[in-house]
Formats: C-alpha cells, sequence, structure tokens
C-alpha cells in the first residue's frame, strides 16, 4: 500500500497498482482484507476520478446515497423529522412543485422515452429500444374461444420493464410545468421514479441499464440542488447587495435632505447677515450723516465763535488802542497840567522867596 498510495506517476500506474492490490485483497483471508474505500479521499482529484471509474454502478449508487440519505425509499428510509431537521432535505426545504416536475420530466422521463410530435405520443429512445424487445404471444380470438380449430394470432406485447416504465409514466404525468398527483406526493414523485431505477430486478443487461440510468438521475438530482443553492446564495448576496445599496441610497437621500435643510438655514442665516449688515451700513451711514452733519454744524458754529471772537478781539483791540491814545492823551495833559502846576509853583515861590527860577 506504501507503493500505492505514495508514488506519484500517471492515472494508468495507478489503476494497474489499485488492480493488484485489489486482486491481493480478494485472495487474502477475511481476518486480513483491508477497506480501500477509506483511502480514496486523500488521493489526487485525478486519481479519484480514475478510481470512480473503476467502482460499479451498485458501490456508486450505495455512496451517493449514504451521502443522501433523502434519496433513499423503502425501509431504508429515515425518518421525515429526521429527513426534513435542520433543511436537510432539499426536497421539503428547497424544491417547490415546478422544480420537483423539472427534475422528474428531464431527469426521468426524458432519459427513457421521447415525444413524438407527429403521433403526439411517449415512446422508447431509440438506446432503450434494443433492451426492451416485444413479447410476442400466441393468442386465440376471444369471440372464437369455443371454437377449437380457430386459427391463432401472434399478439405483441410490450417488454415488462417497458410496461412498467411506462405505466409509472402515466400514472404521473407532468402538465404545465407540474406534476399531476396530490399536493401531498409530488415530493415523492421522483424518489419513486430514481427507486424504480435502482431496486428494479429483471436481467443483468436491464438491471445495468436501469442502475446506470438512476446513477445519471442522483448525479443530475444533486448537480439541481448544487445549482438551487447556488441560486439562492446569489439570491441573498443579490438581497444583502440591494439592501446595501437601498441603505446607501437612503444615505444619500438623508444626506441630500440634510444638504437642502442646511442650505436653507444658510441661506436664511445669509439673507439675515446681509440684512443685518445692510442695517448696520445704513446705521453707519446715517451715524456718519448725522456725525458729518454735526461736525458741519459745530464747524460752522467754531466759525461763528472765532468770527466772534476775532471781532470782539478787534473791537478789544480798538477799544484798547482808543483807551491807551485816551490815556495818553490824558497823560500828556496831565503833563501838561503838571508843568504847567509846577512852572505856576515855581513863579509863586520866586515871588514869594524872591529867588530865581528853580532848577528842578
Amino acid at each position: 500500500m506504501s507503493t500505492l498510495f505514495n508514488t506519484l506517476t500517471n492515472p494508468k500506474r495507478y489503476v494497474s497498482l489499485i488492480e493488484r492490490e485489489l486482486q491481493k485483497n480478494r485472495l487474502a483471508p477475511l481476518s486480513e482484507k483491508r477497506d480501500f474505500m477509506k483511502f480514496i479521499p486523500f488521493l489526487p482529484a485525478e486519481l479519484k476520478r480514475e478510481i470512480f471509474k473503476c467502482i460499479d454502478f451498485e458501490t456508486r449508487i450505495s455512496m451517493m446515497l449514504e451521502k443522501r440519505p433523502y434519496l433513499v425509499r423503502g425501509p431504508e428510509r429515515l425518518p421525515e423529522e429526521t429527513l426534513n431537521a435542520n433543511q436537510q432535505n432539499p426536497f421539503h426545504s428547497l424544491f417547490s412543485g415546478s422544480d420537483m416536475a423539472k427534475i422528474y420530466l428531464n431527469g426521468f422521463v426524458k432519459q427513457i422515452f421521447e415525444y413524438n410530435e407527429k403521433t403526439r405520443r411517449w415512446g422508447l429512445k431509440s438506446d432503450s429500444k434494443k433492451l426492451f424487445p416485444f413479447d410476442n404471444i400466441i393468442s386465440i380470438p376471444i369471440s372464437q374461444a369455443v371454437n377449437l380449430r380457430a386459427g391463432t394470432r401472434n399478439v405483441i406485447y410490450n417488454n415488462t420493464a417497458h410496461s412498467a416504465l411506462d405505466v409509472f409514466r402515466k400514472k404521473y404525468p407532468v402538465n404545465n410545468n407540474s406534476i399531476s398527483v396530490r399536493q401531498g406526493e409530488v415530493s415523492s414523485v421522483p424518489i419513486c421514479a430514481l427507486s424504480l431505477l435502482l431496486k428494479t430486478n429483471y436481467n443483468s443487461e436491464i438491471d445495468y441499464y436501469f442502475r446506470k440510468k438512476g446513477f445519471q438521475f442522483m448525479i443530475a438530482i444533486d448537480c439541481y440542488i448544487q445549482n438551487k443553492y447556488e441560486q439562492a446564495r446569489i439570491r441573498r448576496a443579490n438581497a444583502r447587495r440591494e439592501r446595501q445599496l437601498r441603505n446607501e441610497n437612503l444615505l444619500m437621500l438623508n444626506a441630500e435632505r440634510e444638504t437642502r435643510v442646511y442650505n436653507k438655514l444658510k441661506e436664511r442665516a445669509d439673507k439675515k447677515a446681509t440684512a443685518i449688515a445692510r442695517e448696520a451700513a445704513t446705521a453707519t451711514a446715517n451715524a456718519e450723516r448725522r456725525a458729518a452733519i454735526i461736525a458741519r454744524k459745530a464747524a460752522i458754529a467754531t466759525a461763528r465763535a472765532e468770527k466772534k471772537a476775532t471781532a470782539i478781539a478787534k473791537k478789544l483791540a480798538i477799544a484798547t488802542a482808543k483807551a491807551e491814545k485816551r490815556a495818553t492823551a490824558i497823560a500828556k495833559k496831565l503833563a501838561i497840567a503838571t508843568a504847567k502846576e509846577v512852572r505856576n509853583n515855581e513863579y509863586y515861590l520866586n515871588q514869594i522867596m524872591g529867588f530865581g527860577r528853580l532848577n528842578l
């Protein structure tokens, strides 16, 4: 086994080694037999595919059913509560009626039968006709059954396997993208069709054909399930993106609304500030005009006061000059009078004292 799982060669060499080991295992006693299936998950993907080609359909089907118990039909099927727990059963939680009709029609009916547009009937496909030959039965007409000399005729009947498939198809027809059956039985139709392919036994050739079709049907169901899960994931991702986009749009709308409110408030504030500034400018202009008028009045008053002061000063100067002139005249007169008085006094003294003129 070390050589088998440690040698990295091409897939053909792997297959030859596997065949040799399996041959040894078949010849070994029961106590020494090994389970080679547990080593498969640890192999490369290319080798897994090569090994899977060498596994018979019975083993492949058992492996598929072990991982997908909801496809099991019969006494081995688990209780519905166990299968449907935690939404593990896609036929119960994932598929709609149209989905199960698509699975049944495309995975079972169209894989075995084909629809003839001219006759408007379903018939076996060419590969199925070779496996299901008609049965020829020699029969006597009922009307001549009492006549021992009546002639016989050949009656052609469908093969038993063909009849079983055809009866199942007719029992569950698909109309308008839905299976014509009671609502509670829709989910069981694809599983019953799969069970018909997996559990019907006729001969080795037909059984192999049925198992192959059943395995392909299981693969198709599994692919459809994965596709539905992926679609659901994409829808959730799209819904999440739509919610994010909607939230972003709401945020943008809120931002735009807040911007509009802010712009309106700013416009009002700007208008109010403009009005206040205009009022302040008007008040300043009025104050300046009043100040100018007051200054002009003050200048006029100052000029008048200066003019009056000049006039008063001029009058005062004239009065002072007149007073000085008058004082000078008075002083002159007084000097003259004093001189006269002195002369008179000298004269009188001379007269009295008999002296000559005094040299004062």
